[in-house]
């Protein structure tokens, strides 16, 4: 839980924890060096790295699923 305050009014931020599973992952050694040199510069670990780079491209491709299911056809 963190505390924050918007426009001088305190509020409270729950983070749920969701239920995790490791997975192997092969990539190109020249991409998982990339991958070293943005998350150091960023302050992060690769695996953090990793889940913001998934979780961004998740978000987005399931964005455009629903609107491609939403649409006229």
């Amino acid at each position: 839980m963190s505390k924050h305050e918007i426009d001088g009014e305190p509020i409270e931020i729950t983070w749920r924890k969701r239920e995790q599973e490791t997975i192997p992952v092969q990539m190109p050694k020249t991409a998982l060096a990339s991958l070293k040199e943005v998350a150091e510069n960023k302050g992060m670990s690769i695996g953090g790295s990793l889940k913001l780079y998934i979780g961004r491209g998740l978000r987005k491709d399931l964005h455009d699923l629903a609107a491609n299911h939403t649409g006229p056809r």
